[in-house]
């Protein structure tokens, strides 16, 4: 499962300015300004080339008949621990905190442990990706600390810019999330025609006040076995995430959408024109833009267009909570 969390960067239009920038300011090592910290010994926070990408503008056909173009690189980024954790004397405790700014005072114990040992370290593959004439990175990490680390430490204000997390463009929030189920279990399951975007299964839910993962097709005993899962529905309760199988076009793909644009995508479950054509990066990279440049841009757009039309709004969502029960329970008694 690859988790990815989107950034836009607002002051570039072109991925040649990207790659200009990853080659002038790959390093940004930073010292680390502590009492009792070996002066010799820098904090690393570094863009690293994957090969064979060094950085460069790569080019692949999509499943979609495009030729789209992307930038790959790794980044690595060295945190400070607390203080504690310096020290042979006290090597024990959560190895993930850490804290950049602690002020305590410097234990009387002298004898440090390894770097590697005073440290964390987050790393995450980055791929870069023009919409629009405007610039995002897709951090392959979930939204959490070491995402945010990651925006902090390598796309620094004063070389990238600003940097916008979780951009709107990519959001579907709460709404748009009932809007789906809806067209799942009552809609017939096609989005749209041009392009074609078409449900084939709802695979589970993130609720404010439950989880569940479930396979639901709308047939025979799948659907009885969730029902008791549906009680979230009755009560409304604000969905976090959905995972869906969508079909895009010819493009078949299982992801979890967020409410702010992030997505996990099962890339097992991938079917489609470039399934045998590429592998690793390559296809991760394509079913990335096939996310954030096709599917959720056509969703939102259908959702628009529903709501625009007067197909879907607060009145038909409150019909859809309170049949929904009705609904199921009719399914299952046809298929018994």
């Amino acid at each position: 499962m690859i988790s990815i969390t989107p950034v836009r960067l607002t002051s570039f239009t072109n991925l040649n300015e990207i790659r200009d920038v990853l080659q002038e300011y790959n390093n940004l090592d930073k010292a680390v300004q502590k009492e009792g910290w070996p002066t010799d010994e820098r904090l690393t926070k570094r863009w690293y080339p994957i090969r064979p990408y060094e950085f460069n503008i790569t080019q692949r056909e999509t499943g979609t008949g495009e030729i789209e173009n992307f930038i790959v690189a790794e980044a690595y980024t060295e945190r400070v621990k607390f203080r504690k954790f310096w020290f042979k004397a006290d090597d024990e405790g959560e190895e993930n905190q850490d804290d950049e700014n602690e002020e305590e005072e410097l234990d009387d114990q002298v004898e440090l442990v390894p770097k590697k040992e005073r440290i964390t370290v987050t790393r995450a593959n980055c791929i870069f990706f023009e919409l629009n004439a405007q610039i995002f990175c897709a951090i392959l990490l979930s939204p959490g600390p070491k995402f945010k680390r990651i925006v902090k430490d390598l796309l620094p204000q004063n070389i990238w810019g600003e940097t916008i997390m979780f951009p709107p463009e990519f959001q579907m929030p709460d709404d748009l999330l009932y809007w789906l189920l809806n067209k799942f279990i009552n809609g017939g399951r096609r989005l749209g025609n041009t392009p074609l975007v078409f449900i084939r299964e709802w695979l589970g839910f993130h609720g404010t006040t439950q989880d569940n993962t479930h396979r639901l097709t709308g047939e025979g005993e799948q659907i009885s076995a969730i029902l008791g899962t549906l009680a979230f529905l009755f009560m409304n309760d604000p969905l976090k995430a959905l995972s869906l199988d969508i079909q895009y076009e010819d493009e078949r793909l299982t992801t979890h959408y967020g409410i702010n644009g992030n997505c996990k995508i099962d890339e097992s479950e991938y079917q489609g024109v470039i399934a045998n054509r590429y592998i690793d990066m390559d296809r991760q990279a394509l079913l990335i833009l096939l996310i954030y440049k096709k599917i959720i841009p056509s969703i939102v757009g259908y959702y628009d267009q529903s709501c625009d039309h007067g197909e879907w709004n607060e009145g038909l969502r409150r019909e859809f909570t309170e049949g929904i029960g009705q609904t199921i329970i009719q399914r299952i008694r046809e298929n018994h």
